[in-house]
C-alpha cells in the first residue's frame, strides 16, 4: 500500500515538473508602443493586425498587430472611451468636451459631441445602436449621463441624467437589454 502511494507520489510529481515546463496557460509578451514614456489609456483591436491606443498626446493605429504605430489624431487627454466599431468606425472621446469619430480607418476625424460630459465607458450592440455613461461636468456633484446613439455614434443624445451618480461601466447586448455601473458600486439592468 505505501509502495502503491509513493509511486503515485512520484508519478504526480513527475508529471507535475514535466508539464511545468511546457507552456500550458497563454503567454504575456511586452509589446512596444509609439512612445516608451507615453501613458496609454484605452486598447482596442477589430481583428489580430488593426488595432487603437489612444494616450494623452493622442490617438495611434496599428495595422501589422503593434509592431508600427502611425499617429492619427493629436487630441489628447484623458481618455474613458475608445471603441472601435469595425476596421473603418471608431469612436473615441478625449474626455472634456469632445467625442471624434471616423468612418474611413482614421485618415479623418470629425467631433461628435462637445457638451459638459464626460464618456467613462461605451458600448454598441451592434453598429449603429450604441450607449455611452460617464458624468456631467457641468457642475457639481456631476450626476450620471447616459446617453445614445441610433447612427453610428454621429449623433448622440442624453437619456438620462441627474438620477444617479458617476457612471463608469456599460455593457449592452442588444439595442434593449444592457447593465451599467454606477458609483458607488451599484448595478442597473435596462
Amino acid at each position: 500500500y505505501n509502495m502503491k502511494r509513493a509511486f503515485r507520489l512520484l508519478s504526480i510529481l513527475f508529471l507535475v515538473s514535466i508539464l511545468g515546463a511546457l507552456p500550458i496557460s497563454a503567454q504575456w509578451i511586452q509589446q512596444t508602443g509609439p512612445h516608451s514614456n507615453e501613458r496609454f489609456i484605452k486598447v482596442r483591436f477589430v481583428d489580430d493586425k488593426i488595432g487603437w491606443i489612444v494616450g494623452v498626446s493622442g490617438l495611434y493605429k496599428t495595422t501589422d498587430g503593434g509592431i508600427t504605430w502611425a499617429r492619427q489624431d493629436t487630441t489628447g487627454g484623458w481618455c474613458g472611451c475608445l471603441l472601435a466599431l469595425s476596421q473603418d468606425t471608431i469612436v473615441f472621446s478625449t474626455g472634456i468636451p469632445s467625442r471624434r469619430r471616423s468612418t474611413n480607418g482614421g485618415a479623418k476625424w470629425e467631433t461628435v459631441g462637445s457638451d459638459s460630459f464626460f464618456c467613462e465607458a461605451m458600448s454598441f450592440a451592434n453598429r449603429v445602436v450604441g450607449y455611452a455613461v460617464g458624468a456631467s461636468t457641468s457642475s457639481p456633484p456631476f450626476p450620471g449621463v447616459v446617453k445614445k446613439t441610433t447612427d453610428g455614434g454621429a449623433h448622440w443624445s442624453t437619456i438620462m441624467k441627474d438620477t444617479i451618480l458617476d457612471s463608469y461601466g456599460v455593457s449592452f447586448v442588444t439595442s434593449q437589454i444592457g447593465w451599467m455601473l454606477t458609483y458607488p458600486g451599484l448595478m442597473y439592468k435596462t
